[in-house]
């Protein structure tokens, strides 16, 4: 089908599954719609603060969360106090840190245990790290309080082999036992052992149920796939957004862009009772 920006993933017609979505819609069924934020609502940016929604997409995500049959949620890497700023929409619920902070209206649900302990390591992680990266443009940490990031997305490569793998050796020294290794495209992070955006989908739907909703999940790397995973095992369907970062993944369709992923949230709006 041409114009869709959907990538065939298996031998289904490519937009398959969307009009499933759509369909189900204007049946009057009920949706648990779980958005990814960098890379999916918004194109990626040279850094996290530069990723910001355009008016449009917030006035979007304020006409969604209005619809009854409808539960709309944004997963992200981000802290709750990143993505607050970005996503002042009432009603949207936030989870951060990969679901180890979920805000749902007024109310926080932290999964954070001894946060004084971890927030010392952290601090330790963050010194060696800063060392490693003086005087290499192209890196940056990005401290979210439970969580540290080392991003070199646009960084040289040679150096950033080179970076990423002194900072990897710094882990080991400093023993991080407590914490989770997340990896990715010149990016490394440590955050809690909780941390996983497929554990944050199922503490989701079932705190916040919505009877014979038809769960769906949009995301656009790795950190994505354990939530493809549980979206795809109840009964969901798993969406990717972008280029595909590695050969095989959980999600049954792609989507080229967030402006294409735009166009199917407009698509659900208007098809939703």
């Amino acid at each position: 089908m041409v114009g869709t920006g959907i990538s065939r993933t298996n031998d289904t017609a490519p937009s398959a599954r969307l009009t499933k979505i759509l369909r189900h819609l204007r049946n009057g069924g009920r949706l648990w719609l779980l958005l990814d934020y960098d890379g999916t609502l918004v194109p990626v940016a040279p850094t996290p603060a530069e990723a910001v929604p355009d008016p449009g997409l917030l006035e979007l995500l304020s006409r969604l969360v209005q619809i009854d049959a409808m539960c709309v949620a944004v997963v992200s890497g981000r802290s709750l106090a990143s993505l607050k700023p970005m996503l002042p929409v009432p009603n949207l619920i936030l989870a951060g840190i990969y679901g180890v902070e979920i805000q749902i209206g007024e109310h926080i649900e932290s999964d954070v245990l001894n946060p004084q302990e971890m927030r010392k390591k952290i601090d330790e992680v963050k010194s060696a790290w800063a060392q490693i990266i003086v005087d290499r443009p192209g890196f940056w940490l990005e401290d979210k309080r439970f969580a540290l990031a080392l991003h070199g997305r646009f960084a040289d490569p040679p150096t950033a082999d080179i970076v990423f793998s002194q900072a990897r050796e710094k882990l080991a020294e400093i023993a991080v036992d407590e914490f989770r290794i997340l990896g990715g495209e010149r990016f490394l992070e440590i955050a809690p052992a909780s941390a996983s955006k497929g554990k944050a989908v199922e503490w989701l739907l079932e705190h916040m149920p919505l009877a014979d909703a038809l769960p769906v999940y949009f995301g656009d790397d790795d950190k994505d796939e354990e939530a493809f995973l549980v979206v795809k095992q109840l009964g969901g369907i798993p969406i990717g957004v972008g280029k595909p970062r590695s050969a095989t993944t959980h999600a049954v369709e792609r989507l080229a862009s967030p402006s294409d992923l735009r166009m199917w949230l407009e698509s659900f709006l208007q098809a939703a009772p």
